[in-house]
Order: structure tokens, then sequence, then C-alpha cells
């Protein structure tokens, strides 16, 4: 599995048992980190009021940044699969 092998013996099918490893590894810690950086004391009324006023130059660069991230994480994980970093 990922960088951290969780053997969870919850479910008989090894498939259900990988995706809820894989959703504490991966998607757990997404959601607290989301929570934390938006919602927390209510931060989020601060974010709407902010994009309110942006331009569509800074949408522009935030979606290329994304997208290039994206791209770059893809071939990271490419490069890790074929050296084999992990399985």
């Amino acid at each position: 599995m990922l960088f951290l092998d969780i053997d969870i013996s919850i479910f008989p099918l090894q498939s259900l048992n990988n995706a809820v490893a894989t959703f504490i590894v991966i998607g757990l810690p997404i959601i607290l980190i989301n929570y934390f950086l938006i919602f927390y004391k209510d931060h989020y009324k601060k974010l709407i009021e902010d994009c309110e006023n942006m331009d569509r130059k800074h949408v522009l660069l935030f979606y290329l940044y994304v997208i290039w991230s994206f791209f770059i994480v893809a071939i990271i994980h490419g490069i890790l699969m074929k050296n084999g970093w992990y399985s």
C-alpha cells in the first residue's frame, strides 16, 4: 500500500479493507486540514469576502497552479512507482 502499511481486517474482502486504510491514510488528514484551515473559528466568512474582491487574473493563476501541481505530483508518483519505493 502507500507509505504507511496499515493492516485492517474489518471486512471479509481485502479491497474493502484497503479502501478503509486508504481513507485513514489519505482522506482523514485531508478532512482535518480542510476543517482547521477553512471552518475553524468561522474562517470561511473571511474567505468569502476575499473571494468577492478577487479579479479574474488571480482566479486564472490559482487554476493554473492547481493543474500544474497535479501534474507534478503525478510525475513524482510515476518516478516513485518506477523505482519501487512503494507498491
